[in-house]
């Protein structure tokens, strides 16, 4: 999960591919579609403590 990153900064833009690569399910969470949008499974667009308040805990292990 990332929160907040604007996707443009490398080479930690560069880890959720990694990510994926190795089988994780990728998910953005932020106030705009990060430059890297495409490379995440889920983006979720909102203020973070709005949009993390509202996930329950089974999204975070699934």
């Amino acid at each position: 999960m990332t929160v907040g990153s604007s996707g443009a900064v490398y080479p930690a833009a560069g880890f959720v591919r990694a990510a994926r690569a190795a089988g994780a399910r990728t998910i953005y969470v932020g106030p705009e579609r990060p430059d890297n949008a495409s490379d995440f499974d889920e983006c979720r667009l909102g203020k973070a403590g709005e949009v993390l308040a509202g996930v329950p805990s089974p999204w975070f292990l699934s």
